[in-house]
């Protein structure tokens, strides 16, 4: 009985060959991610940064089949990500569309700067202040850390507060233009894995930010706040599963094919591990459609991030050990792959933090 489901059949063909671009690449991004530069006529990079109004449905299908491919190549490239959907949920007309045309035509790569050294990833008490000088300008103070792409991105979202409150979260849009000036500061940090997402920091000290460059000042109160935020990220919780998936998936394929002509031996395990990935799936795509419907209902988005990452983590484990060191040596991806894999427990929050925003989202308890 054959349990594998060729990758061509389960992405569709073109983006299988997108995937199989960015693994082409995957060895050479990660020893030098800056290398990317030199690919941007690839078809990929034009899919990723024309990406304006895709579904979390979406998203988290193709996301899993782009990191089938390789996760740090695609981590690597321009593209919207979350500060795209964050402008989709905040910006005006005006400023989405300068958004992505800069996005399109310059393959601009881009940030989310949320997360601090003091308070972590947690949205309510972050300390970067916004403090208006005049009718037109602000002024951002404050240090963000552990985001991607942070040090070489030309544009990309600061959270900051106008105030202590749940209400006085503000989006900044960081321009080319912005990042001139010589009061901001920017750093690649050390990085043993994953090493296409350059994990960077980036101080502010009395950057001056124009009243155009702050999202969300045609909406409410209720719309421009803390909450709208958290909907942004119950949309790309799916995505990041996904990620996930798609490594242990590549893996898993690998594997198989590595050990097919001794299918029997191994074939309990095969059909194992083919319905983990497969129920993995099915979560995932199922928590994408509940978010469509309802951005604010993120409580099986939480749990279903959580759980791929631990499928993820077991399947690459457990295929990884069914290999000689022969064979590993042979092939180096797999061994990056070993590798990358336990990166996703920190991205988009740890399994912990996904545990408590699901009890959260259905009890409304903290």
């Amino acid at each position: 009985m054959n349990v594998f489901q060729s990758p061509e059949l389960r992405y569709g063909n073109v983006l299988y060959e997108y995937a199989l671009s960015l693994r082409e690449i995957s060895l050479m991004v990660d020893e030098n991610p800056l290398c990317i530069n030199d690919y941007f006529h690839f078809p990929v990079i034009n899919f990723l940064v024309s990406d304006r109004d895709s579904t979390a449905l979406c998203r988290t299908h193709y996301l899993e089949a782009l990191s089938y491919g390789d996760p740090g190549s695609l981590l690597a490239c321009p593209g919207p990500s979350l500060s795209g959907l964050m402008m989709r949920t905040l910006a005006n007309p005006d400023q989405i569309n300068h958004f992505y045309f800069l996005l399109k035509e310059k393959k601009y790569r881009t940030f989310f700067a949320l997360t601090e050294p003091l308070k972590g990833s947690d949205a309510s008490h972050i300390q970067t202040q916004l403090k208006k000088i005049d009718e037109n300008t602000w002024s951002l103070n404050g240090e963000k850390s552990f985001f991607g792409n942070g040090a070489v991105a030309e544009m990309g979202i600061v959270l900051a507060k106008i105030s202590d409150n749940s209400l006085g979260i503000r989006a900044v849009l960081i321009t080319d233009e912005l990042l001139l000036q010589k009061n901001i500061s920017r750093e690649i940090l050390p990085m043993y894995a994953l090493r296409g997402a350059q994990i960077a920091c980036m101080s502010f000290n009395n950057t001056i930010i124009p009243d155009e460059n702050i999202l969300g000042s045609h909406l409410s109160a209720c719309k421009n706040s803390l909450y709208s935020i958290i909907s942004v990220f119950n949309q790309l919780r799916t995505g990041v599963g996904a990620l996930a998936l798609g490594l242990a998936q590549a893996v898993f394929d690998f594997v198989y094919h590595l050990k097919s002509s001794h299918f029997f031996t191994y074939a309990s395990f095969f059909h194992e591990c083919d319905a983990q990935l497969s129920l993995c799936r099915g979560l995932l795509q199922e928590a994408a459609k509940r978010v469509d419907l309802d951005h604010a209902d993120g409580a099986l988005a939480s749990l279903s991030k959580a759980n791929a990452t631990a499928v993820a983590e077991n399947i690459v484990e457990r295929c990884i050990a069914l290999c000689s060191v022969d064979e590993l040596m042979a092939n180096p991806w797999i061994q990056k792959a070993l590798r990358d894999v336990y990166c996703w427990e920190f991205m988009e929050g740890t399994t912990h933090i996904q545990k408590l925003q699901s009890r959260f989202t259905m009890t409304g308890l903290r």
